[in-house]
């Protein structure tokens, strides 16, 4: 018999600990493997046409492809906010949630008002595969979405601005920065 696959939040947690899949938290946490590339030229935030967002898009598939691997087994989670009981909504929240399985060990608190609840399903890194989703973030469309690679122990969090990077050890973030230099912020905080 076979060994049983770990679950998603298993696997989650092999290599990021009890820590919220969540950019913004991954960064502060892991900042000694952190990078951040910015989507277009001159940090420039949003894109005005289709020329602009080819840059997006080649840029977000080139350091997802090199941070997940060619091929790789990657986990895509999604965070959805829930409101505390007796809060009344005032719009219904996206649900990224259908046919992924949930992770119920890894809840965030985003304000007193608001819990975070992840889900998570497993697809295999191919450039261009997710563009539609790459567009939907940077048109801020779609948000709390992050890929990481259980075998790599590494992360690409799409934003809309660019992508936060996690890598597996901190001597990886040198020669990227270096390799990625012209995507990088100009301010020494990397924001």
């Amino acid at each position: 018999m076979g060994a049983q696959m770990k679950s998603i939040e298993e696997e989650w947690m092999v290599q990021f600990g009890h820590v919220a899949p969540l950019g913004y938290v991954c960064r502060v946490e892991f900042l000694d493997r952190w990078l951040r590339i910015h989507s277009l030229p001159e940090s420039k935030r949003y894109p005005d046409n289709e020329g602009e967002m080819g840059e997006l898009l080649l840029r977000h598939n080139e350091v997802a492809t090199h941070v997940l691997g060619l091929h790789g087994e990657c986990i895509m989670v999604t965070g959805r906010g829930v409101l505390s009981p007796g809060v009344i909504e005032s719009a219904p929240w996206p649900d990224h949630s259908q046919s992924m399985e949930r992770m119920p060990g890894l809840g965030y608190q985003a304000d007193e008002d608001c819990l975070i609840e992840f889900h998570g399903k497993r697809f295999i890194w191919e450039p261009g595969k997710f563009d539609s989703l790459i567009r939907d973030v940077a048109e801020e469309s779609d948000g709390n979405i992050l890929f990481f690679s259980p075998s790599m122990g590494t992360i690409y969090c799409p934003y809309d601005g660019g992508a936060d990077l996690i890598l597996a050890h901190p001597e990886l973030v040198p020669p990227l920065k270096e390799r990625w230099a012209s995507w990088l912020s100009a301010l020494e905080s990397g924001l």
